[in-house]
């Protein structure tokens, strides 16, 4: 495996929140199972790429691609690319991405940040639902200022904004596509 690899592998298992190290809630990488079905193409001398679908809970149905690169005398895996196939690949699979995500679709400036706060839902009316709280702020030196509390689906990305006050959630934003649309009344 390259270095650059195993950092990358690193930067996906391991995150650092508050001076902690935390491993993430992610499955193992992936990795050639020679006990299944794989294609083998070759590039040229010196690299091939080996392509292999694999099922995976928490990832669903993948298309994984390992570029074999030949360095002095041995061969290393320099680089993996993964295609989800499934039809749903809106899952997401951690508590960071949910923040991200939560950020991603409000558009708001660098100044605000997410803070994931449990899996708890508002009401028994949502307890059906793969729910993850999403607290977004603003924080300086002497204080944290809330923006606001949101619902974020980790199945489907749907994201509902959370009135405190009332214990609602009212949908504001859906995934499709790869991209947030905003949902108007």
């Amino acid at each position: 495996m390259s270095s650059s690899l195993a950092e990358d592998h690193i930067d996906t298992l391991i995150e650092e929140r508050d001076g902690e190290l935390y491993l993430s809630a992610s499955e193992f990488p992936v990795f050639i199972n020679t006990n299944e079905d794989y294609q083998t193409s070759q590039i040229d001398d010196e690299t091939y790429q080996v392509t292999q679908e694999n099922d995976s809970e928490l990832r669903g149905h993948l298309e994984i691609t390992f570029t074999i690169n030949k360095r002095q005398d041995a061969w290393i895996v320099d680089q993996v690319n993964v295609n989800n196939l499934d039809q749903n690949s809106a899952k997401i699979d951690s508590d960071v991405q949910a923040e991200e995500e939560v950020l991603k679709a409000l558009q708001l400036g660098e100044s605000y940040q997410a803070s994931y706060d449990g899996q708890e839902p508002p009401s028994e009316d949502y307890a059906d639902q793969n729910l993850a709280r999403i607290q977004v702020y603003e924080e300086n030196d002497n204080a944290r200022a809330t923006y606001g509390w949101y619902y974020i689906n980790m199945d489907n990305r749907s994201i509902y904004e959370y009135e405190v006050a009332t214990n609602e959630l009212t949908l504001i934003f859906q995934y499709e596509n790869g991209s947030y649309n905003k949902v108007t009344d």
